[in-house]
């Protein structure tokens, strides 16, 4: 098994400005199904995220309050760095829909804030997962992997 950082798009829509100035919105955190995430080497690697392991209590739980960024940065976020990379945070609700996790996101960085409202709708999560040396078919789709 191994563990490897992914990072993951959020699915931003349109929300609401709070007393703070800060935008409140609806967000898709994560699905599941297969991934593509392209290797050094310039290939691509199909990883399942399986339903078992996404809706799982502490995966649900990792994501309350967690740190929202602008796009990808090369590092996650912590103490040391979160001034710098962090624009907003997810908030404690965390449910399980369908295929999708959805949450309430609030975004505090005012440039982020003008991209979402000139149309930027995706947002960034990262976390770190543990690879299994699993493949098959999910819903019709290969995967090599399984996070």
């Amino acid at each position: 098994m191994s563990h490897k950082r992914r990072f993951d798009l959020v699915r931003i829509d349109k929300g609401e400005v709070t007393t703070q100035g800060f935008l409140r919105a609806p967000a898709a955190l994560t699905r599941t199904g297969v991934f593509r995430y392209r290797k050094s080497d310039g290939t691509w690697v199909r990883e399942l995220r399986h339903p078992d392991d996404v809706f799982e209590a502490e995966s649900l739980a990792s994501l309350q309050m967690a740190p929202v960024t602008d796009d990808h940065p090369k590092e996650f976020v912590g103490p040391a760095n979160v001034k710098q990379l962090s624009i907003g945070w997810v908030s404690e609700a965390i449910k399980a829909d369908g295929k999708l996790i959805n949450a309430t996101v609030v975004v505090a960085d005012q440039s982020a804030i003008e991209k979402v409202d000139a149309g930027k709708v995706e947002l960034s999560c990262g976390y770190y997962a543990d690879l299994i040396e699993e493949s098959g078919v999910y819903e019709g789709e290969a995967y090599d992997l399984r996070q």
